[in-house]
C-alpha cells in the first residue's frame, strides 16, 4: 500500500489535484464577478489579483 502511495505521489497526483482545484476556484471567481452586478470595480480587481497569483507546491526535496 505504501509503495502504491509513493508511486502516485512521485507521479504528481497531488500536484494534479491542486491544479484542478485552482482552476475550479478561478472559474468560480470569474462567475461571481460576471454575475454580480453590484460588485464594485475595486472588489473585482482585488479578487482577480488574489486569484492570479500562482501557488507553488513543492513536494520533492
Amino acid at each position: 500500500m505504501v509503495e502504491v502511495l509513493q508511486i502516485l505521489l512521485s507521479g504528481g497526483l497531488i500536484y494534479g489535484i491542486c491544479h484542478i482545484i485552482s482552476v475550479i476556484g478561478k472559474c468560480i471567481v470569474a462567475a461571481i464577478i460576471s454575475f454580480n452586478k453590484d460588485l464594485s470595480d475595486d472588489k473585482a480587481k482585488a479578487m482577480t489579483d488574489m486569484m492570479s497569483q500562482d501557488i507553488n507546491v513543492n513536494l520533492h526535496k
